[in-house]
């Protein structure tokens, strides 16, 4: 019995050891192609760089790679073009989220997760293609993706198309002490004073749309925003 116990933990040791080492070459090939969906037809004009910092637009290839000593333990490597290793603090903030936000997409996708994917702030220091290739790859490969995000988040009217295209609900929360109204002296914008308590009200407001509860000051007068019915 006791041969037969240690038989079968080989055998157990070795399958785990081989599905450990196949699972992560899938993973680490996913998020090399997420990555390269997300950071896309980027070029000069359209991107925002930190100076003396790696931008997407430096990075070849991405993945997992086993850590030096610790051949169970990996990390997140990006590799130029000439196959040389990136060190992270030479890359910028916009493309550490990138490369961030690629594994924790392919990690979902390979562990056939079906947890939602909340991302706050998700856009923050991206620009032009890479904005827009980072939000429509999040819809299309997150199963349940939560967006919390700004009005200044969202550029350009593609960026909207996208999300009026994924979005199964949109909505809009308001913090009513920044009421212009609201007595708080912080001089905040929001053009009425619905509720006195300090709490945030929700409606079901989208992109480019607004109402008599999340409405701010100028919304009104520029172009392609539209005003909602109040709240059923």
């Amino acid at each position: 019995a006791e041969i037969s116990a240690k038989i079968i933990v080989k055998v157990l040791d070795k399958v785990y050891k081989t599905i450990q080492v196949e699972q992560v070459i899938q993973l680490s090939k996913k998020m090399d192609d997420l990555f390269s969906q997300m950071v896309y037809n980027v070029t000069q004009e359209n991107y925002k760089n930190e100076s003396n910092k790696v931008d997407v637009r430096m990075i070849d290839r991405v993945g997992l790679s086993s850590v030096d000593d610790r051949p169970d333990c990996y990390e997140i490597f990006a590799n130029d073009h000439l196959g040389y290793d990136m060190p992270k603090s030479t890359i910028n903030g916009a493309s550490r989220r990138i490369l961030a936000l690629a594994f924790v997409l392919a990690l979902c996708d390979e562990s056939k997760t079906y947890a939602p994917l909340i991302a706050d702030s998700l856009l923050n220091f991206m620009s032009g293609a890479v904005r827009r290739n980072t939000l429509r790859v999040t819809a299309q490969t997150s199963r349940q993706p939560i967006l919390l995000l700004t009005p200044s988040d969202l550029e350009s009217q593609l960026e909207i198309d996208i999300i009026n295209e994924h979005a199964g609900a949109t909505y809009t929360l308001t913090a009513q002490w920044d009421a212009i109204d609201a007595g708080s002296g912080r001089g905040g914008d929001v053009v009425r004073w619905n509720d006195q308590r300090r709490i945030s009200l929700i409606c079901s407001c989208g992109p480019r749309n607004y109402c008599d509860i999340c409405e701010r000051v100028g919304w009104a007068k520029l172009p392609g925003w539209e005003k909602r019915e109040k709240e059923g």
